[in-house]
């Protein structure tokens, strides 16, 4: 065993929900079983993207724990992998095998998830899919699959006034951002074509 395999990570990460989630509340594999990764505890690095989880919640509340483990636990998906993964477990037609307690890879938000579709409908390949993603400034998440041994809960904290404002515009720009780049790699393959949604930009027909 190398020095690298023994090395530990010591991670500070978030959780949105509408209620404080201790570590003894914490039930697995949970109820998403078809999600990014597959039934599992979420975490982020990001506080700002748990904010962007919970301002759905009533109240929304983001959980911040400190996660330690040895390095080689963690499964980092990336490129193909990762998105053999998304497209397995949101399309529910595969579920993927890991060995690994904790899963480390990128979020597929709902804008992503429609770009995935029309790749599975055959419209683009993966390679102009995973451009799409290098194109978007996307976030991490961790997913504990098996137990919370390595997690700690450390504090709760409402999100209220101009910290939830800005967690909801966050959230529909980054929506506005991605679907605007996605439609760029995959739908505008020739100069000066329009689309359905170019017309419905436009607004009504004015005869001048």
């Amino acid at each position: 065993m190398t020095v690298s395999e023994t090395q530990m990570a010591t991670i500070t990460v978030f959780h949105g929900s509408d209620r404080i989630v201790g570590v003894e509340d914490i039930v697995l594999p949970g109820p998403r079983r078809y999600y990014d990764f597959g039934p599992g505890f979420y975490l982020t690095e990001s506080r700002r993207i748990a904010e962007e989880w919970a301002i759905d919640a009533n109240p929304p509340l983001v959980n911040e724990y400190r996660l330690t483990l040895p390095k080689r636990e963690i499964l980092h998906l990336r490129d193909r992998d990762w998105l053999q993964v998304v497209v397995g477990f949101r399309s529910k037609r595969s579920v993927a095998e890991f060995k690994s307690p904790v899963i480390y890879g990128l979020i597929a938000n709902d804008r992503l998830v429609d770009a995935i579709e029309i790749f599975r409908q055959g419209a683009i390949g993966d390679l102009r899919l995973l451009e799409c993603l290098q194109m978007v400034e996307l976030e991490n998440q961790y997913v504990l699959r098996e137990n919370v041994r390595h997690l700690a809960w450390i504090d709760g904290k409402e999100v209220t006034g101009q910290e939830r404002q800005r967690a909801v515009s966050r959230r529909m720009q980054k929506r506005r951002d991605i679907d605007r780049r996605v439609k760029a790699i995959y739908r505008k393959q020739v100069s000066g074509e329009m689309f359905y949604d170019d017309f419905l930009e436009m607004g009504a027909y004015r005869e001048t």
